[in-house]
């Protein structure tokens, strides 16, 4: 072909062009395609990161320098049983009521629940998402705790503290108490340690020098931020979540909706509590530690007198140098019962019925964001309508000596009835004497001066009849409990009991508790 003015031909002239065309197709195709791997790198992100690190994450626990241990060791996660978990199908308003009813709250035991349709509002709930939301008015954030010695801490109840007030100082209350301080933390500093997780920002913001203190928040959600999350709970959907004995209530108080913040690392360490919890977990992760109200007497729990009521003693942080055995001496039946374990992950919720014991600890690498709500079935205010019902009649007695002898008798009684076999009132006694009440060297308080008390005496007429009946409607009440809980709802009632209505004296209190009761109802039965 004839070549144009340019000594090209036509063809070479649109082989070129296709050429430029292919070679611009593709610097089109590649800047899309990696757009789309941008775009996909950045969805996939996240998801990728958690699932590289969840064997990393779901098995990040203290750093306890345990040594020497054996391999039943209850401090090992190879040691730890599975929580149950259900799963949420209900499809609408009343099959969800009926889950929670029938398949959460009825067996009667911890459960997670899975796959709940968690409102949007409370999904949103991450610390992220709090900053924006708290008012720029709020410059301060109170009760923030600074957490020493590990990370670990018991709730300190300053409105419980009749051992302290009356001179009795425990190795444990002199040093425990110490672990954490409250304080007023600027709200900038917060969020910017609750994110970046950094020690240095952390530090700062607790305004200390130790660079491994920990911070941790535990407030009403009414008064987070001036209430302002508190209509994210409103709705028919959460009314599901009252347990049934409570539902005649009015309303559900605002101070049952906890929320709860923390960095990683913050470990609440064993207690119980006597309300049944639905946890919603948001944000973050957490590893919950189990037991049942049966391990009450192995967990060796604070006495009723003390400001750590509810929480046990075993602070696994404090004794992490204890080998096995050492750790058995030191706490006898610690390992009796295996402990039951679960890492909630965002938009799981964990039911814990009244009085599980329970160790909550923040793992993997984000701060974590939670809600409790609490209510009240029967059981939880159990111990005090017992306790005022005893007062009542101990006050009705035209002296002190004479309302001595009913509450020795009524106690006497109910002690024998729910234990009815010697050894099972020996470990009810065992554990008041022997492991709760320490002196202050951690040892049992030498009884051996108490003086001798005699066996309650027999009440004629109509103190007979009184007493019967008041017997009987206690009785009555505890017989609507689980047997598990009756052990520390009857202590309780025994302990506050002598104390406030009568002695006011710890030692006074251990010395009725040994000879007026425990002398008579274990019989030959030597506590030890």
């Amino acid at each position: 072909r004839k070549p144009d003015s340019d000594g090209l031909s036509m063809d070479v002239k649109r082989a070129l062009k296709a050429k430029r065309r292919a070679r611009k197709d593709a610097e089109v195709f590649k800047r899309r395609a990696a757009f789309a791997l941008a775009i996909g790198c950045a969805l996939i992100a996240k998801p990728l990161v958690q699932w590289i690190t969840r064997n990393e994450r779901s098995s990040a626990r203290f750093n306890l320098p345990l040594a020497n241990v054996s391999d039943t060791d209850p401090r090992l996660p190879s040691n730890w049983a599975q929580v149950p978990i259900v799963y949420d199908n209900s499809t609408d308003v009343e099959s969800h009521r009926r889950f929670i009813e029938d398949e959460v709250i009825g067996p009667g035991v911890a459960v997670v629940i899975k796959d709940s349709r968690i409102p949007d509002a409370l999904a949103q709930w991450r610390i992220e998402h709090f900053e924006e939301r708290c008012p720029k008015s709020v410059g301060y954030l109170e009760g923030v705790k600074v957490i020493k010695e590990g990370g670990a801490f018991l709730h300190y109840d300053y409105n419980n503290k009749a051992m302290i007030q009356q001179g009795f100082d425990s190795a444990q209350e002199s040093s425990q108490h110490r672990h954490y301080t409250y304080k007023h933390v600027e709200i900038g500093k917060f969020w910017k340690a609750m994110k970046s997780v950094e020690k240095e920002d952390i530090a700062s913001a607790a305004e200390s020098n130790d660079r491994e203190v920990k911070l941790a928040l535990t407030t009403a959600v009414s008064q987070f931020c001036g209430g302002v999350l508190s209509r994210d709970l409103a709705g028919e959907w959460w009314d599901h979540f009252v347990h049934p004995e409570q539902k005649d209530n009015a309303h559900i108080h605002a101070a049952t909706r906890n929320l709860w913040m923390g960095v990683p690392g913050v470990v609440t360490s064993w207690h119980y509590d006597t309300y049944a919890n639905f946890f919603f977990h948001l944000s973050g992760s957490k590893r919950v530690l189990l037991q049942p109200p049966s391990a009450y007497f192995d967990l060796h729990f604070y006495p009723s007198l003390h400001p750590y009521y509810r929480k046990s003693q075993i602070v696994w942080e404090d004794f992490s140098e204890y080998n096995t055995s050492q750790m058995q001496d030191r706490f006898p039946g610690w390992n009796n019962q295996q402990i039951q374990s679960v890492t909630l992950e965002p938009g799981d919720i964990l039911y814990l019925p009244s009085y599980w014991n329970h160790r909550v600890e923040t793992i993997g690498y984000e701060s974590s964001v939670s809600l409790s709500f609490w209510s009240s079935p029967n059981e939880s205010t159990l111990a005090l309508r017992l306790l005022n019902r005893l007062k009542a009649i101990v006050d009705s007695q035209p002296n002190l000596s004479r309302g001595l002898d009913f509450f020795q008798g009524i106690m006497s009684s109910v002690i024998e009835t729910a234990f009815p076999q010697v050894n099972k009132r020996k470990a009810f006694f065992d554990n008041i004497i022997l492991h709760q009440y320490l002196n202050g060297i951690g040892q049992p308080i030498d009884l051996s001066q108490c003086n001798s008390c005699e066996a309650p005496a027999a009440l004629g007429g109509e103190d007979s009849s009184f007493m019967r009946k008041v017997l009987s409607e206690m009785l009555s009440e505890l017989e609507t409990s689980p047997n598990d809980i009756k052990p520390i709802v009857i202590g309780f009632v025994l302990e506050k009991g002598i104390n406030k209505m009568f002695f006011g004296n710890v030692i006074a209190d251990l010395c009725f508790i040994s000879e007026c009761l425990a002398k008579h109802l274990v019989a030959d039965e030597k506590l030890q």
